[in-house]
């Protein structure tokens, strides 16, 4: 890295407010760190962004994440391609990618420690809809659920804020024909559901794609296929997922792949990272190498 010198940019509307409520605190602890730390606020649409295009620019050693994975995304498509490395420090509602790390959610000197003494290692990005993402594209129910949540209801009840989307969802919930052009190859298949995942996390400790590595060049593609009854099928594969038994149900098929088309009949919504992101027909890609991520510890 360029020198001792970070910038940390915080989402104000994070974390019900915390991260901004934090911005002292993390400025000491990056002072002893030995960092000269510039702290800048980042509510509006694309700043986060900008600002982290501005900081590799600049030759900014690492440029810091205050907020959820909506914030870490904005921040990775910003740093894409550069030497300045990427932290997150945790203060969103789900903060996948943080709990993929490892890093100790709640305890915000813990995490700057883990930041000032990690190692910065190149990892994959994928690309889907002319954006990249770190965690995951989903295409069908969990899109559907993204789109019911209040973005205001979220910012006061995080993660609770889910449950009467997920309802919604479940209520209006139908199976769709869905056509995967997975390197070259054509899959065909009824699914609820098919999540293309850069990394094993999928929501709070929930590993959706066990396999999933962020520096194998690959992408891990989970299609949830249609079952008998589908509501309850649907239900089933969750729980599977969710107490990590899904590789041993039928309906679920894991495939690898570096480029993805996803075409739905009709088109089905897509979220990336958590955010809603259109509509189908869409392609994902891998790009390898693409961000310097810090890792505690070197954690893959």
């Amino acid at each position: 890295m360029v020198g001792r010198c970070a910038v940390v940019v915080i989402n104000p509307a994070a974390g019900q407010g915390r991260a901004a409520a934090a911005a002292d605190a993390l400025h000491a602890a990056f002072a002893r760190e030995g960092f000269a730390c510039e702290i800048l606020p980042a509510g509006a649409p694309g700043e986060v962004r900008r600002l982290a295009e501005e900081a590799a620019r600049e030759g900014v050693g690492l440029f810091v994440a205050a907020g959820g994975d909506g914030t870490v995304n904005e921040a990775a498509n910003g740093l894409a391609g550069s030497d300045t490395a990427l932290g997150v420090l945790p203060f969103g509602t789900g903060n996948v990618l943080a709990r993929h790390l490892g890093l100790p959610i709640g305890d915000t000197r813990a995490c700057v420690e883990a930041l000032a003494h990690g190692v910065p290692v190149k990892v994959d990005l994928a690309r889907a809809a002319d954006r990249y993402f770190l965690l995951m594209a989903g295409f069908g129910f969990d899109a559907v659920v993204v789109r019911h949540v209040i973005p205001e209801i979220k910012d006061r009840l995080g993660i609770a804020a889910y449950a009467p989307a997920i309802m919604t969802a479940l209520l209006a919930h139908r199976t769709t024909s869905v056509r995967l052009e997975v390197d070259g190859h054509e899959f065909c298949t009824d699914a609820s559901m098919v999540v293309i995942a850069n990394a094993p996390n999928y929501g709070t400790n929930v590993r959706i794609a066990p396999k999933a590595s962020m520096t194998d060049g690959l992408l891990d593609v989970c299609v949830f296929e249609k079952g008998i009854p589908e509501r309850l099928a649907l239900v089933t594969q969750a729980l599977k997922v969710l107490t990590c038994k899904a590789e041993s149900d039928r309906n679920i098929s894991y495939l690898t792949a570096r480029h993805v088309r996803v075409v739905g009949e009709p088109p089905i919504l897509a979220q990336i990272d958590g955010d809603p992101a259109g509509q189908t027909p869409m392609e994902v890609e891998v790009a390898p190498g693409a961000l310097t991520l810090m890792m505690p510890g070197g954690k893959d």
